[in-house]
């Protein structure tokens, strides 16, 4: 009996035991979550409080950086006048290809008006002057106290405006590669000296001259037209042959395009030039030249043109004329002749001395509006072996000159 008593006492205990044990258990996980909770809502409350900390110094730091750029622009406008207007271009991101987007820029002044072109050359000029003092006299020492955001911002538009005055500067050296020389006689008198030129295409340099673009009959000296001073002392179109010519109606609005294109980039540099004598330099020679150009357009007349003789046959003429002719017309129908001017091949060899063809020169006689103009060409055969040569072909363009005949 005493036995059944105490193994149903040790029961008890052990069952109160283990429950003890579990109540112990349940009370700590509670405590954890109550504590995890309440670390939780710690952490939010610090966020929140960081948050409003770190609003609260943004805008202190703001709030500083205004006052002191009031301060700072108070300083530079009392030194240097009032900032002025920041031309839309300038404000490319520094750091991007802001190449292609300068000269988008300067293109889009080949059609705008000559006071629109004055108006924003006048505001490049103001606000790239005004920045190249303010950086020149920005630091510790200097009358403006260094301020890095200032200084970046300056420094990135002097960079674009270094581009951009290059590449007025290099476009008008293509246009009119004339020199203009001071007068040691007189101050800031110019002379202008040399013979006038405008290239009429720029795809290498990414201005296009136009859709069109004058393009001198398969000259071989380049896509360009030259003007020069006649007998009567008037300025005429030539040829790059140095031939007079005439421009037709699809020409002359290319030349007019050209010549507003060149006064439209010296008006870009007028404010400009008279502080640098560099680009004084250009800004006469352009304005030279938009004044040339602007007698030739307006004289402009077939009465300009100069007819020569015929060019004189050579031997090789009577054997090869057929032939010649019949590939001439295949490629041009306006073609009405060919003459070969040479009296023996011209045999070209490799570098072993071996031939590999040979070439005749001459010209195509071509109809146009104005009578027969004479245009260089050659014709070749190829060397077959054993001292034979095939068929006769188109070679290219010949030598000399074109001209109108008579």
């Amino acid at each position: 009996m005493n036995k059944m008593i105490l193994r149903m006492l040790m029961t008890v205990v052990i069952a109160f035991g283990m429950q003890t044990t579990a109540n112990a258990q349940l009370g700590g996980l509670l405590n954890k979550a109550k504590d995890a909770a309440s670390q939780a809502a710690t952490r939010a409350k610090n966020k929140v409080k960081n948050q409003v900390q770190d609003q609260v110094e943004q805008t202190k730091t703001k709030t500083k950086n205004k006052i002191k750029t009031k301060a700072l622009s108070k300083v530079v406008s009392k030194a240097f006048g009032k900032e002025p207007e920041c031309p839309e271009i300038m404000k490319l991101d520094r750091y991007g290809n802001h190449g292609n987007e300068l000269y988008e820029k300067l293109y889009s002044f080949r059609f705008a008006s000559e006071d629109e072109a004055k108006d924003y050359g006048g505001k490049l000029t103001a606000r790239y002057l005004w920045g190249k003092k303010v950086l020149e006299n920005m630091g510790s020492d200097k009358i403006i106290p260094f301020d890095s955001g200032l200084f970046n911002q300056l420094d990135s538009e002097q960079a674009m405006f270094t581009t951009f005055y290059g590449n007025i500067y290099h476009l008008l050296s293509l246009y009119s590669p004339v020199q203009m020389k001071k007068d040691s006689r007189a101050e800031n008198l110019w002379y202008y000296e040399g013979s006038p030129t405008f290239m009429t295409q720029f795809s290498q340099t990414g201005v296009p001259s136009s859709e069109k673009g004058i393009r001198p009959a398969n000259n071989s000296k380049g896509d360009r037209i030259c003007f020069k001073k006649n007998k009567a002392n008037k300025y005429v179109f030539i040829d790059a042959s140095g031939n007079s010519r005439f421009l037709e109606d699809d020409e002359m609005e290319v030349a007019k395009n050209e010549q507003r294109f060149v006064k439209n980039m010296a008006l870009l540099l007028e404010e400009l030039a008279k502080v640098d004598e560099d680009y004084m330099k250009k800004y006469q020679a352009a304005i030279a030249f938009s004044i040339a150009i602007n007698e030739a357009l307006s004289g402009n007349s077939v009465d300009n043109i100069e007819y020569k003789p015929m060019p004189k046959a050579g031997k090789l003429n009577a054997s090869l004329k057929a032939k010649a002719l019949a590939i001439a017309k295949s490629r041009n129908s306006d073609v009405v002749d060919v003459v070969i001017t040479r009296n023996a091949w011209d045999i070209k060899r490799n570098a072993l001395g071996v031939p590999t063809h040979r070439v005749a020169y001459g010209y195509y006689i071509v109809k146009t509006k104005h009578g027969k103009r004479a245009l260089p060409y050659s014709w070749a055969q190829d060397h077959q072996g054993g001292g034979k040569y095939g068929a006769l072909r188109h070679f290219g363009v010949g030598v000399g000159g074109q001209f109108f005949v008579k």
